[in-house]
């Protein structure tokens, strides 16, 4: 019996692989359970065609990432931050201020995607990591400057 499975199983295989199954364990466990359905021919170039469209919605996603990382990386993004006289920074920059930095230039990115080991306390440059997406990471240099 064919299968198209619905959900990953372990020792069975990944969603939406076609499966070759036993009877008994197709019908009274992967299809009792919706965990697949059967492999018909309708089913099988419907799934296909499902694929085609995945692959060309990732490749869409991942050159918008990419497109998305050469305007970050293209000019530094610029905080101004309070300090006393001897240059020690009032508060820090936090991951929300930094989107709300990218935000304001035209960026739209989540805080979640940011990278940065603690809140930046400090006047200079400083290298944010970004994840835009699966393997694809941005290196935003944030400039500090005192007001």
């Amino acid at each position: 019996m064919k299968v198209i499975l619905l959900q990953s199983i372990k020792d069975l295989g990944q969603k939406g692989d076609v499966k070759e199954v036993k009877e008994g364990y197709g019908r009274n466990f992967l299809l009792a359970r919706g965990l697949a359905v059967l492999a018909t021919q309708g089913a099988v170039s419907s799934r296909q065609s499902e694929l085609k469209n995945l692959a060309e919605h990732e490749a869409k996603l991942k050159k918008d990432a990419e497109i998305l990382k050469q305007k970050i990386e293209a000019a530094p993004l610029l905080a101004h931050v309070s300090t006393n006289e001897q240059g020690v920074v009032f508060g820090s920059i936090n991951v929300k201020d930094i989107a709300d930095l990218l935000k304001e230039k035209g960026i739209a990115v989540d805080k979640t995607q940011l990278e940065i080991k603690s809140p930046i306390k400090k006047i200079g440059e400083t290298i944010v990591k970004i994840n835009l997406y699966k393997n694809i990471k941005a290196d935003l240099k944030l400039k500090v400057e005192s007001k």
